[in-house]
C-alpha cells in the first residue's frame, strides 16, 4: 500500500472527488487432472467442458492447479504444451465463457516437475505486478502480486494491492512431503512480509485432517499476524475443530475428491470413490477477515461448485442414488465429470472503494532471506510460429521498459525495427507487412549492449 501522509482537510477535499463504490470479486481454484493432456480426452472437447464451467462460475481470478506442464521458451525440454498455449486457452476458452477479459500470469517450473500451476485473473478489475517462486519441491509453490484498479486510484495515488499464493502439495496417504512443501512455503511468507498482507492461500492442499502439522501451522499459528483461516471454521462457523474429514459424511458439501465413482468411466485418468475427500481450500489471511485494507472475506461464500451435499461415494452427475444433482444445469454437472476428478472450490471478495486515501501501511516486503527463486530479469520468448501479431511474454522486470524489436532475415538482412514499450507480461507486436518465412528476432535492451536472438517463423493469417 502507497501510503500518501494527508493533512484532515486534504482528505476531505479528496473525499468531495472521488466516488464510493464497492465490487466484489470472484476467487475460484481447481485441479484441472493434467489439463491438456489426451488421456481425458481431445483438447477440443475439454476446452468446450472449460468453457462452460468458467461461463458458470465467472471467476475474476481462477488459480489451475495441475496443469499439464507448458514451454516456458520454446526450447524447453520440459515442458509439454506449446508456449502459446495459456494464449489460446484465453482466446478459445475464457474470453468466450463470459464479460470478463482474462489475462494471466507468468508461470513457472522451476522444480522441471510433470504438471504446473498458472494463474489468471480479470484485466478490468486487477493488474498483475510481479510472479515469484517461494519455494520448489516436486512442483513450484508461487506468489502472486496484484493491485485493484481502483476507480479512484488516479485521484488517492493510494493503492490496495492482493497477493495469491496457488499451489498444488504432494498427494497420496504419506504426509511427509506435502508437511515439508506448506512449512517451507509458509516460513518463506514469514521470512518476506512483517506480518500478512491482504493474502489468499489456495490450492490442492490433499490434506486428511487438521491434525497434519501443516495445516494446524497454517490456521493455528501462535503468531496470529501470520495465522490464515479457513472459511467453513474460524470464518463461517459451519464446523469446528479438531476435524477429520476423510470419509465423513459430515463434510459431505464440501468433499473436492472424486467427482467420479467409477476408475475407468469417464476416462482411468483420474481417482474414483465419488465425494469421499475435501483436499481443494481457498484460506485468508487476517486483513481479509477483518477486512482491515479494503477487501474482505464474503461470509458463507465458500463453496464447493457442484456439489449439492449428497455426493458423498457417488458421481457428480449420479442421479439414481440421492437424486438428480440440481446444484447447477445438467450441461455444467456433465462439464465438471468429464473435465476433471475435482470439484472447484469458490469465494468472494468484497473490496471497498478507496475514497480517501488514507489506507493502511502495507506490512512490509523485504527481500533478505527469503526462499524464492527470482526469474531471469531480461527472460523473453515469443509465440512460435506466429501469424499476423507476434505475442512477446516478459516478466515484471522488464515492465515499462523500452526495447527495440529488429527482425532479420536468415542473411541478417534487415525486414522489420520497432521500439516496444513493454506494459504487461504478455505484449503484441503487429507483424502483418511481413511475409511468411524464417526469421531471426531480436531484443535489443535500451543500454544498447544486450540483445536476445530467436528464431521466428511467420505464417499466413
Amino acid at each position: 500500500m502507497k501510503k500518501i501522509s494527508l493533512i484532515v482537510l486534504f482528505a476531505f477535499t479528496i473525499s468531495i472527488h472521488t466516488k464510493a463504490q464497492n465490487d466484489t470479486l470472484k476467487v475460484m481454484t481447481y485441479n484441472v487432472l493434467n489439463y491438456g493432456d489426451e488421456c481425458q480426452g481431445k483438447n477440443k472437447v475439454m476446452r468446450n467442458y472449460l468453457t462452460k464451467i468458467i461461463s458458470f462460475t465467472q471467476p475474476d481470478i481462477l488459480g489451475l492447479v495441475k496443469m499439464l506442464p507448458i514451454k516456458r521458451t520454446p526450447t524447453d525440454i520440459n515442458g509439454y504444451l506449446p508456449t502459446d498455449f495459456c494464449d489460446s486457452m484465453v482466446q478459445y476458452v475464457l474470453n468466450p465463457a463470459g464479460n470478463i477479459s482474462y489475462g494471466y500470469c507468468q508461470y513457472t517450473n522451476e522444480a522441471r516437475g510433470g504438471d504446473m500451476n498458472v494463474l489468471f485473473y480479470n484485466k478490468e478489475k486487477l493488474a498483475n505486478i510481479y510472479t515469484r517462486v517461494l519455494t520448489v519441491n516436486v512442483t513450484d509453490f508461487d506468489l502472486y502480486k496484484f493491485y485493484y484498479k481502483d476507480i479512484n486510484l488516479a485521484t488517492t495515488h493510494d493503492t490496495t494491492f492482493l497477493y495469491i499464493v496457488l499451489f498444488h502439495t504432494q498427494s497420496g496417504s504419506d504426509a511427509t512431503v506435502r508437511n515439508i512443501q506448506l512449512t517451507s512455503t509458509y516460513n518463506a511468507i514469514k521470512n518476506r512480509f512483517t506480518s500478512l498482507p491482504n493474502m489468499i492461500m489456495m490450492g490442492d492442499f490433499n490434506l486428511r485432517s487438521s491434525s497434519e502439522i501443516c495445516y494446524n501451522q497454517l490456521v493455528n499459528s501462535t503468531d496470529t499476524s501470520f495465522k490464515f483461516s479457513d472459511p467453513p471454521f474460524a470464518i463461517d462457523g459451519t464446523f469446528t475443530y479438531p476435524a477429520n474429514w476423510q470419509g465423513s459424511p459430515a463434510y459431505s458439501s464440501y468433499m473436492t475428491t472424486s467427482t467420479r465413482i467409477d476408475l475407468v468411466h469417464p476416462n482411468a485418468c483420474g481417482t474414483d470413490g465419488g465425494g469421499k475427500d475435501w483436499y481443494d481450500h481457498i484460506l485468508f489471511s487476517p486483513w481479509m477477515v477483518k477486512g482491515n485494507n479494503y477487501m474482505s472475506y464474503v461470509p458463507h461464500s465458500y463453496q464447493t461448485i457442484g456439489n449439492d451435499g449428497k455426493r458423498f461415494g457417488v458421481s457428480v452427475n449420479d442421479s439414481s442414488t440421492n437424486g438428480k444433482n440440481t446444484s447447477a444445469p445438467a450441461d455444467i454437472i456433465n462439464a465438471l465429470f468429464q473435465l476433471s476428478n475435482k470439484y472447484p472450490v469458490v469465494s468472494k471478495i468484497l473490496v471497498r472503494s478507496n475514497t480517501n486515501g488514507l489506507s493502511p501501511v502495507d506490512p512490509h516486503e523485504t527481500t533478505t532471506g527469503i526462499a524464492e527463486l527470482l526469474v531471469d530479469e531480461r527472460k523473453i520468448s515469443i509465440s512460435n510460429p506466429t501469424e499476423n501479431l507476434l505475442h512477446i511474454f516478459t516478466n515484471e522486470h522488464l515492465i515499462n521498459k523500452n526495447i527495440t524489436l529488429l527482425i532479420t532475415d536468415l542473411s541478417g538482412k534487415e525486414i522489420f525495427k520497432t521500439s516496444v514499450k513493454i506494459e504487461s507480461l504478455n505484449q503484441t507486436v503487429d507483424i502483418s507487412k511481413i511475409h511468411s518465412g524464417f526469421f531471426i528476432a531480436s531484443f535489443i535492451f535500451d543500454d544498447n549492449q544486450t540483445s536476445i536472438s530467436k528464431k521466428l517463423i511467420k505464417t499466413e493469417d
